[in-house]
């Protein structure tokens, strides 16, 4: 399998273009693009886009002081999930995003 290189946030952004979470804020910060996984309306709605466009979820996931974010659903050691305008490949392409350390974040 070939090796993706992990690349930035600002970098996946700009690439991938992750959607506003229509239920958030105004699109300003991070967190507008957060999807709760305990919201059941964040998960229907993550299923209807999914199912419309696939390969656009991607899960943030927290690991020994890490944060990160891959592609696909997760349901292990995740935080949130982010839907992106453009799809990947497939999740063995898609490339990890460094998100720098959690206390960045919280």
């Amino acid at each position: 399998m070939k090796h993706i290189a992990p690349i930035s946030y600002r970098e996946w952004k700009r690439l991938y273009r992750p959607i506003v979470n229509p239920f958030n804020a105004c699109g300003r910060s991070f967190y507008d693009f957060l999807f709760d996984y305990h919201s059941e309306k964040h998960n229907l709605y993550i299923y209807d886009h999914c199912k419309k466009t696939p390969n656009t979820i991607w899960t943030w996931f927290h690991d020994e002081n890490k944060s990160f974010v891959l592609a696909g659903e997760a349901l292990a050691n995740r935080i949130a999930y982010l839907i992106t305008e453009i799809p990947y490949a497939s999740e063995e392409s898609a490339p990890e995003v460094r998100m720098g350390y959690l206390s960045r974040w919280f």
